[in-house]
C-alpha cells in the first residue's frame, strides 16, 4: 500500500522523517514537514523541491487558503504559459467537469501548441519504445513475488513505465519536472502509485532499505553526481534489491549531447564500491530470447543497460 511507503518519507535536505500535516479539515489539503521545512501535495503529488524563488512555499499559501488550482498553477514555475494553460485546462476537465481527455490527445495538443515540440513528438513516437520494453522485461515479467513489491522509478516522466507494473506492486515515480508529474499523475491506474516532483541530485527521498527495485529508464545519463545517486540507491534499496539502468551510454562524440555519458567499467566500479553485486550488463532490446547479455568490454557505446543486486553492506 502507498501508506507504507509514505511513512518512510524522508527530506532529502535534512534527512529526517516527513510527518503528514492536514489542515482545511475535509477538503483534503495536507503536506509533509520535517525538521527544516514543510512541503505541500497538490492533487496527490507532493512537491518536494526548494529554489530561489521560495515556490513550494508560495504553493503551501494557496493550499491553506483553498486555492488548489492557484497552487497547481505556481508549481508549473518554468513552464511555457500555453502548457500551464492547457494541462491547467485538463485538470479542470476531468476534476470538476469529469472529462478525461486520453494522453495521446493530450501530448498531440501540447506539440500543437508548442514550444518544445521535439520533446512531444519524441513520446508521442515512443510510447513503447525498445527501452520501455526492456524495462518492463527486467522489472515486471522477471518478478515472481505475488507479494507487494516496491519499485521507485527516478526520472520518471509522464508514466509510461507505471502503466505497465502489477496492481499489487507499490510503484513511486520521482521527476523534477511537476508538468511531467502532473501528466503521469492525470493518467495513473493503479492506486498503489505516488508521484514525487522532486530533484534527486539533492537525494533521494526515503529511508534506507525501502525498496525492492530502483529503476533508470533513460535517464541515468543526465545526472550529474553518478556516484552520489549510486550511493543513495544502495541505501533505499534492501538486501538483495535490484538496481536496474535501461540506456545508458558511453562518452564519445556521437553522445555529446545526450548528457553524460559513462563508460561500462566505470559504472562497473562504481556499483562494485558501493556493495552491489551479480553486475550483468545486455543490450537495451528484448528478443523472442530475452536479454542480450553482453561483457562489460563489448557493451553498445551508444546504449547499454545492466542490472544489479544489493549486497550485504549496501
Amino acid at each position: 500500500m502507498v501508506i507504507d511507503i509514505t511513512n518512510s518519507l524522508q527530506c532529502p535536505y535534512c534527512s529526517t522523517q516527513l510527518q503528514k500535516t492536514t489542515f482545511r479539515q475535509g477538503k483534503g489539503f495536507f503536506s509533509y514537514s520535517c525538521k527544516c521545512d514543510e512541503y505541500p501535495v497538490i492533487f496527490g503529488i507532493l512537491y518536494l523541491k526548494k529554489d530561489d524563488f521560495q515556490t513550494h512555499k508560495k504553493i503551501l499559501q494557496h493550499l491553506k487558503k483553498g486555492q488548489q488550482l492557484k497552487a497547481f498553477y505556481t508549481a508549473l514555475i518554468g513552464t511555457a504559459k500555453t502548457h500551464k494553460f492547457i494541462i491547467m485546462l485538463t485538470y479542470y476537465l476531468k476534476f470538476v467537469l469529469g472529462i478525461k481527455l486520453k494522453r495521446t490527445h493530450l501530448l498531440q495538443i501540447l506539440y500543437i501548441a508548442g514550444p518544445a515540440r521535439s520533446w512531444f513528438s519524441y513520446l508521442l513516437k515512443n510510447h513503447n519504445r525498445n527501452t520501455l520494453q526492456t524495462a518492463t522485461y527486467v522489472c515486471i515479467n522477471q518478478v515472481k513475488s505475488k507479494q507487494t513489491y516496491n519499485i521507485i522509478d527516478v526520472g520518471a516522466g509522464i508514466g509510461f513505465f507505471a502503466d505497465k507494473i502489477r496492481t499489487r506492486d507499490t510503484y513511486v515515480g520521482l521527476d523534477k519536472s511537476f508538468l511531467s508529474t502532473a501528466i503521469a499523475q492525470l493518467y495513473r491506474q493503479t492506486k498503489n502509485c505516488l508521484y514525487i516532483c522532486s530533484e534527486v541530485e539533492s537525494g533521494l527521498p526515503f529511508s534506507s532499505n525501502v525498496f525492492h527495485q530502483i529503476l533508470f529508464l533513460d535517464t541515468f545519463a543526465w545526472i550529474l553526481n553518478k556516484n552520489f545517486l549510486i550511493q543513495e540507491s544502495a541505501r533505499i534499496l534492501k538486501k538483495n534489491g535490484q538496481f536496474t539502468m535501461v540506456n545508458v551510454h558511453e562518452k564519445n562524440a556521437d553522445t555529446y549531447w545526450w548528457g553524460y555519458g559513462i563508460s561500462a567499467n566505470t559504472l562497473f566500479s562504481l556499483l562494485a564500491k558501493n556493495h552491489f553485486k551479480e553486475i550483468s550488463f545486455f543490450g537495451n532490446s528484448v528478443n523472442s530470447r530475452g536479454l542480450q547479455s553482453v561483457t562489460k568490454t563489448s557493451v553498445e557505446p551508444l546504449g547499454y543497460s545492466l542490472m544489479a543486486s544489493k549486497g550485504l553492506h549496501g
